[in-house]
């Protein structure tokens, strides 16, 4: 592999969207738990058995990262980042 074989090109400026490694995408999402909203984001690291389901990383309320399995209706994207 040559050095810098994983910099992507550059945008064009007429283009509305750019390349990104998949590894790299951070979807942002409102998460109901136990009737409360709260806003975390879609691990992509692992993958839950269940496909109508998704685990989201999210802060409690002391501030420490909480892993929670939901269903896949009980979330909002808020948007897509990479």
């Amino acid at each position: 592999m040559e050095e810098g074989g994983d910099a992507l090109p550059p945008l064009p400026k007429d283009k509305e969207w750019k390349n990104v490694r998949a590894d790299s995408l951070i979807f942002a999402v409102n998460v109901n738990l136990d009737g409360e909203t709260k806003r975390g984001v879609i691990m992509t690291d692992r993958v839950a058995l269940v496909p109508s389901t998704v685990w989201v990383k999210t802060l409690d309320g002391e501030g420490k990262e909480k892993h929670v399995h939901v269903p896949v209706s009980d979330i909002e994207l808020l948007s897509v980042e990479g």
